[in-house]
């Protein structure tokens, strides 16, 4: 697991792992409160689907994302 650094680390975590395969960056927002976030390092940028919807998702070095009380993002590729 390796950290990518954002905006808010005291209320949301953000990690990338991958293998020579495969990758994946998850975001949680541990707080009762909606974030907008936005992150810090280029680790994370790439093409992804979003796990559970399926939705193919681009993010780039300006990528922010608002996030839901206790909600969380993990995309995959």
């Amino acid at each position: 697991m390796i950290n990518v650094p954002n905006t808010i680390p005291h209320k949301v975590l953000s990690f990338v792992r991958r293998n020579e395969r495969d990758k994946v960056f998850a975001v949680f927002n541990f707080s009762n409160t909606p974030q907008t976030v936005t992150f810090d390092e280029t680790l994370y940028h790439g093409r992804y689907t979003r796990l559970f919807s399926k939705e193919p998702v681009e993010l780039l070095g300006s990528a922010q994302l608002i996030l839901e009380p206790w909600a969380y993002r993990v995309f995959v590729k």
